[in-house]
């Protein structure tokens, strides 16, 4: 039944369940569907989830990277009829993104006075700016949303007031030395 809630969601790679630890241990592409995302998900369908563990957040802690840094990124609204303008409201967009992605990563939206646009600060660790097209293409109709400028894009922060910090890529390996040590102890145990 977990499996049958969790699948489906797009961005979820695998998900194993450990019925004896009451325990869901799911792979996913963090830039698509986020752990807090994934408890909603259980939530509604009508499991009782606790987010034990955030890879995605232990990751950049263990990295030294700050979890308060937030970006810019801005969306582009065009209505599917061709008319220019919506009658979205900022608390409302707000309110909508909050719920379907998770209080801690939405910080501020602010919405174009012609309302063809729209700029949403947001933590890029819980976040992305693809996640929030998806999200506001699942909750607002009428409307074609799509991403203008990525602030979180290719690990370059766009930090508020135009200052820019480039961040590397971390990617977690297991080194040859370590499975060879681990094949030498393996042996020493056998002899």
């Amino acid at each position: 039944m977990v499996q049958s809630v969790l699948l489906p969601i797009e961005g979820v790679v695998s998900v194993k369940v450990s019925p004896a630890t009451k325990t869901i241990y799911v792979d996913h592409d963090i830039n698509i569907v986020s752990a807090s995302q994934l408890c909603h998900a259980l939530d509604e369908g009508g499991f009782i989830s606790t987010l034990i563990t955030d890879a995605a957040v232990e990751i950049t802690q263990q990295i030294g990277i700050p979890l308060d840094m937030t970006v810019e990124s801005v969306f582009d609204i065009v209505k599917t009829d061709g008319k220019v303008g919506t009658d979205l409201k900022e608390e409302e967009v707000s309110s909508r993104l909050k719920s379907s992605l998770g209080e801690e990563g939405i910080i501020q939206v602010s919405l174009a006075v012609d309302g063809t646009s729209l700029t949403v600060e947001h933590n890029p660790y819980y976040v992305t700016a693809t996640q929030i097209v998806h999200s506001l293409q699942n909750t607002i109709e009428g409307c074609t949303i799509t991403i203008n400028k990525d602030g979180g894009e290719g690990g370059r922060w766009a930090m508020k007031g135009g200052e820019s910090e480039y961040i590397e890529p971390k990617r977690s390996k297991v080194g040859l030395l370590v499975i060879l040590s681990g094949i030498l102890c393996a042996i020493s145990f056998l002899g």
